[in-house]
């Protein structure tokens, strides 16, 4: 069971133009989350082990990356292909009970804005199944899948919760998967155990496939 947390009346809105350059690698690019994340230096994950299969989610995180119509504008620039990630929690078997969640902005795979919604009362040590799905196969919007599985893992682990899996789309999969290894992504070989000193691990999964991949950080 899960609920939700008011945060506002209104909606918690920053938009935050990111004006210098930046990469798309974690090890340069601090992610765009309320909490600190599990990266730090010091932090760990709660136990480096393979994620559990048996371990049934609680809870589901779909998002949504679609293409924004309008511009952003700010005082100097407009900012065009802008590519937003509308995500909503929802308990396995309810969809037609989804919760919003989180927005994203993204341009070029980089997070220019985030819309906190609610917050949500799920326990520590609760599994949660991220699914990621997209409307296009560009390349604007494989980076932004990748960009929100990243936030949404990250933001999984830092409530001490649990991953139970990425999905995403079968023919976005090895674009994604290219995109997380970009990202200092490391693929654990099949059969072995992660490395100690692995943050953050999380098996991502092809849509009504049997593709799948065990990512690990250190």
């Amino acid at each position: 069971m899960f609920g939700i947390k008011s945060i506002s009346q209104t909606s918690c809105l920053t938009v935050a133009l990111l004006l210098a350059c930046a990469t798309n690698s974690m090890a340069r690019t601090a992610p765009l989350l309320s909490p600190p994340s599990p990266l730090m230096p010091g932090q760990r994950a709660a136990s480096p082990s393979k994620p559990e299969k048996e371990n049934k989610p609680a809870l589901i995180l779909q998002a949504k990356v679609t293409s924004v119509d309008k511009e952003f504008e700010h005082e100097s620039f407009k900012m065009h292909s802008v590519v937003k990630a509308s995500v909503f929690a929802f308990k396995p078997g309810d969809d037609q009970n989804k919760i919003g969640y989180e927005r994203f902005w993204f341009h070029d795979g980089k997070a220019i804005g985030v819309e906190k919604r609610n917050n949500l009362d799920v326990p520590a040590g609760a599994a949660v199944q991220i699914h990621v799905v997209q409307t296009s196969l560009s390349s604007q919007h494989t980076k932004a899948a990748a960009n929100v599985v990243m936030r949404l893992v990250l933001d999984t682990l830092i409530h001490k919760r649990e991953v139970a899996g990425v999905t995403v789309s079968a023919n976005a999969f090895s674009a994604i998967s290219q995109e997380l290894q970009f990202r200092n992504g490391h693929i654990l070989p099949e059969g072995q155990d992660p490395p100690r000193d692995a943050h953050v691990i999380f098996e991502l999964n092809a849509e009504a496939s049997d593709q799948k991949q065990t990512f690990y950080w250190i």
